[in-house]
């Protein structure tokens, strides 16, 4: 993949937008002043602070924000504030084409994982990474912004006293990293949201989902045909999942993803555990399942003083 244009650098100015639920009471002024305190300047989105039932503002009103966040040429990164829910109903609004042109680097997770799959899904890389307003704290800050600008090759760290990843089925996978978390990958399957997901390694994890339900969105998975062709699976946190009848999430993933026979590899610190790391999406990446490693080899974007290109 080629880069779209220059990584960011210190002092580069981030547009901080919420595409989904509306952030909590208070919350914006600490989102801020957390960002800043990576040496960045801020923009807040004109209706990142509204408020229509959960979501932050109608979806015109998130449309206009994230549009003017993935098109603004005086934006170097658009930061997601917030996930939840309604990211899917602007992303698939949005004026793909002037997206596309511009390239801009992205970071968020969770529901803003339909942000990413229309960006893979036309070639943009953006960064899987935690969100200002959902409890940063230095690891996950930094993690994102190594993410965002980090030269390649570099393998992701556990964070200090975390357990290390472990193979659920051995092997080496090499392939475009891909994915997110599997409910919002589940409700885009199909749509011109969903990540081109053949030859690549599909990246899942989830949150507060009954192991039934993690089992539901992976049989809709396979049955839109985004579990074939994979490289390999690398399996972040899944966190708060309880079992159901006897029926845990660690056997519903083993069940689904073990048969495809490809390197599995889970336990990695992504998602929604207390301590997540960030990885770039859209970019070849490299996973020894035995080892316990996912590496990252390639750069999202450009070095600085690189032509951006695009």
């Amino acid at each position: 993949m080629r880069p779209w244009r220059a990584a960011p650098a210190a002092g580069a100015r981030v547009a901080l937008v919420a595409p989904a639920f509306a952030l909590p009471d208070g919350a914006l002024g600490g989102a801020v002043a957390a960002i800043e305190a990576l040496g960045l300047s801020v923009a807040v989105g004109p209706h990142a602070a509204c408020r229509s039932g959960p979501w932050a503002g109608d979806a015109d009103e998130r449309l206009a924000d994230l549009a003017w966040a993935l098109t603004a040429e005086d934006v170097d990164v658009a930061w997601m504030a917030r996930g939840g829910e309604g990211t899917a109903e602007v992303a698939a609004r949005l004026p793909w084409a002037a997206v596309v042109a511009r390239g801009m680097p992205v970071v968020g997770m969770s529901d803003i994982t339909a942000l990413h799959g229309g960006l893979c899904r036309r070639g943009i890389p953006s960064v899987h990474g935690a969100m200002p307003t959902t409890g940063w704290d230095p690891f996950q800050a930094g993690a994102a912004w190594r993410a965002l600008t980090a030269p390649p090759p570099w393998t992701l760290d556990a964070p200090p006293g975390a357990p290390p990843p472990t193979a659920l089925r051995g092997g080496v996978a090499r392939g475009p990293l891909v994915g997110g978390n599997l409910t919002v990958l589940a409700a885009i399957a199909g749509t011109p949201l969903a990540p081109d997901t053949r030859g690549a390694i599909l990246l899942l994890e989830d949150v507060d989902e009954r192991a039934y339900r993690l089992d539901r969105c992976l049989v809709q998975l396979r049955l839109a045909g985004m579990l074939e062709g994979l490289a390999g699976v690398a399996l972040g946190t899944f966190t708060d999942c309880p079992p159901v009848a006897g029926l845990t999430a660690e056997a519903v993933l083993e069940r689904h993803l073990r048969p495809l026979g490809v390197p599995v590899l889970a336990g990695l610190p992504l998602g929604h555990g207390p301590v997540q790391s960030a990885v770039p999406l859209g970019v070849e990446a490299g996973m020894d399942a035995d080892a316990g490693t996912l590496t990252v080899l390639e750069a999202p974007f450009a070095r600085a003083g690189a032509r951006a290109v695009g």
